[in-house]
């Protein structure tokens, strides 16, 4: 059976505020692996304003609350997360991830308005 896959989107407005969450006890998150994806700045539609705040806080908490090992966490933000850059980043990511552990993928930003 293959890994299970969750998907939730929320509106800028839901985003979590990761920074006063505080840490958690996750357990064991040694197998856990994980790609964020902040994009803010855009060439040819809005620029989508706290994307890469709301990113970096993010990669902060699978950092150091859930406590996702370094090697396995994965951060790309405006000009880096282009398709080909982010498939390869998607692919090493999942490659890392352990059995019983999760692939955290959050991508913030992305999109015409």
């Amino acid at each position: 059976m293959g890994p299970t896959v969750v998907v939730s989107i929320a509106a800028a407005a839901e985003w979590p505020d990761l920074a006063a969450a505080g840490p958690t006890a996750p357990g064991d998150c040694s197998r856990d692996a994980a790609l964020v994806v902040g994009i803010e700045d855009y060439a040819a539609v809005d620029d989508v304003a706290g994307a890469r705040r709301v990113a970096d806080e993010w990669y902060r908490w699978l950092a150091e609350s859930r406590r996702v090992p370094l090697s396995r966490l994965h951060r790309l933000t405006d000009r880096q997360a282009v398709g080909h850059k982010i498939r390869a980043a998607l692919a090493a990511a999942a490659a890392l991830a352990q059995a019983g552990g999760p692939l955290w993928v959050v991508v913030v930003g992305p999109g015409a308005p």
